[in-house]
C-alpha cells in the first residue's frame, strides 16, 4: 500500500462514512453496551481518475482516536508531506484532517455538496408550499442525485435547466 501511496501522493481522499455497530460486554457482565465505529479509508488517486486503498483503519471517529488514526497513517507513509488535496466529509473529519496536515487544501467530494445542496433544498420546498408537492414525493438521496447529475454537467459544459426539473 505504501508503494502505491509514493506513487501518486498528491490527491488523497479519506472516506469516513462506512459504520458498523459493535456490542460489548459491561464490566460487570450484566449487559452489553453498543459502540459505533467507523471503517475509514485512504485513497490515493492518480491524474487519470483512477484510486487504490492505501490504508485503512477502525475507529470510533471521536477526536483522539481519528487524530491517532492520521497521526499513524503519516508515520508510516513519509510522502504524507506530498498531499496537495485531500477530499474529506466535512461533517465528521474537517477539523481533525486540516490539523494533520495543514499544508494540503481541504475539500468535499462532489456528492457531499450535492447532499447538501439537497437538504437546503428541501428545507426550502417546506417553507414554500408550491415547490412542497413536487419535492415531498422524492427521498432526500433522490435530490441529492439529482443535484450531483447537474453539478457534474455543468462542470463538463453540457448542462440544461430541465436536468433539475422535478416531475
Amino acid at each position: 500500500m505504501q508503494l502505491a501511496f509514493n506513487a501518486v501522493p498528491q490527491f488523497l481522499c479519506i472516506e469516513t462514512g462506512i459504520e458498523f455497530n459493535s456490542s460489548m460486554s459491561t464490566v460487570n457482565g450484566s449487559g452489553t453496551s453498543r459502540i459505533k465505529h467507523n471503517v475509514t479509508l485512504f485513497l490515493a488517486e492518480d491524474g487519470n481518475g483512477k484510486s487504490v486503498i492505501v490504508s485503512a483503519g477502525i475507529s470510533t471517529l471521536i477526536g483522539e482516536d481519528l487524530t491517532w488514526l492520521l497521526d499513524t497513517f503519516k508515520s508510516c507513509n513519509p510522502a504524507w508531506r506530498q498531499v496537495r488535496c485531500i477530499v474529506c466529509d466535512p461533517t465528521k473529519s474537517e477539523q481533525e484532517v486540516r490539523a494533520a496536515f495543514p499544508g494540503a487544501h481541504i475539500t468535499c467530494s462532489v456528492w457531499q455538496a450535492s447532499c447538501a445542496a439537497a437538504r437546503l433544498c428541501v428545507e426550502t420546498a417546506r417553507r414554500e408550499d408550491s415547490a412542497a408537492a413536487a419535492l415531498a414525493s422524492l427521498a432526500l438521496d433522490d435530490v441529492a442525485a439529482r443535484c450531483k447529475t447537474y453539478a457534474l454537467a455543468l462542470l463538463r459544459g453540457d448542462h440544461t435547466p430541465a436536468q433539475l426539473q422535478v416531475g
